[in-house]
Parts: structure tokens; C-alpha cells; sequence
């Protein structure tokens, strides 16, 4: 599995860099991809299930679904060692391999990014496929002094180690 940060990543690594000195809080974003072995419709098969992801992300115990997969539904993921957050799905596209989902209700002790919206779709890539995660939020605390645990910085670490996590995970629950 390869993963790529994208330059829409590095760009906002290098604003965060340069806004450290500036007030309030400003938006992050982040891409990953992973090349994997498996066919599209077998990779969307998993990550297509909004309610499955505790059976292929490490950090998450649970994910129990409110509702039908279809927009407006809500997923709790429970993550390991404690702390939940609240997501919603905002758009399904099965044609295209994607969906969108946005966070509901935070937990900034085990999460520290706030109002993030994020999408994963899968495509072809060669004789397997490419998922892409791409991810905006804000740090968990978007005031103007934020703790170390709660800026921008710890927000964009938190992200990228819960993606990156995600994608090796589905990798080997495929590969199983």
C-alpha cells in the first residue's frame, strides 16, 4: 500500500505553519490514498458499508448505524480505550463509489478536530483500486488561545493518524 499526501496537504501544513501566530482558528485539509490489491467492487463492498468501519479502522470498537445508509443517517463510532464521536451521512453515490459524511457530535478529549467533513470514494486503479479520504476540519478548540492538545497542529495530526490508520486497516482486512 502506498500512501500519498497531496498537495492540498503539504499546502496546509505550510498555512499552519504560517498562521501559528494568527487568531482563530483556521480550516485543514487533508488527502490520503492508498493503492490496494482489490478490485473496486470488492473494496466498496467494506468501505461502502457507512456502519462498518470497527470491522476494518483499529481505533474504532464499534459503529452502530441510526437510521437506513442514505442520507441523514448517523453512525457513533466508539473508539478503543473510550470516547465516541457522532457522524451523519450527508451524500451515498453507489455509481460513483463515494460518500460523505460529516461529524454530528465530537468528543475533543479522544478527537481534537472539530466540524470536519470528510469523503471517501474508491476507483480503478490498474488491476486494483485507489481509495481516496479527503478531510476538512477545524482544531477542537476554536478559540483564540487554544491548548497544545487542542490546536490546529494536534487537529491535523489527529486526522492524518486516523486516516492513515484506516486505510492500513482496510488493506488488511481485504488482504485476510
Amino acid at each position: 500500500m502506498r500512501l500519498v499526501l497531496s498537495l492540498a496537504t503539504l499546502c496546509s501544513l505550510a498555512f499552519f505553519m504560517s498562521s501559528a501566530w494568527a487568531h482563530g482558528p483556521t480550516p485543514q485539509r487533508l488527502t490520503l490514498q492508498a493503492d490496494l490489491a482489490a478490485a473496486p467492487e470488492e473494496v466498496w463492498a467494506v468501505v461502502g458499508d457507512f456502519s462498518s468501519v470497527a470491522i476494518w479502522h483499529p481505533r474504532i470498537a464499534e459503529s452502530p448505524l441510526d437510521g437506513d445508509r442514505e442520507r441523514g443517517a448517523q453512525r457513533t463510532l466508539v473508539f478503543e480505550g473510550g470516547g465516541q464521536v457522532v457522524e451523519g451521512i450527508d451524500d451515498i453515490n453507489e455509481t460513483e463509489m463515494s460518500y460523505a459524511y460529516r461529524l454530528k457530535r465530537e468528543d475533543i478529549e479522544v478527537f481534537p478536530a472539530s466540524f470536519y467533513s470528510n469523503t471517501i470514494s474508491v476507483a480503478p486503479n490498474g488491476d486494483g483500486s485507489r481509495v481516496t479520504w479527503r478531510a476538512n476540519f477545524f482544531r477542537a478548540d476554536t478559540g483564540n488561545y487554544p491548548s497544545e492538545a487542542q490546536n490546529d497542529e494536534a487537529a491535523v495530526t489527529a486526522m492524518k493518524t486516523f486516516i492513515e490508520a484506516g486505510l492500513e486497516g482496510l488493506e488488511a482486512y481485504l488482504d485476510r
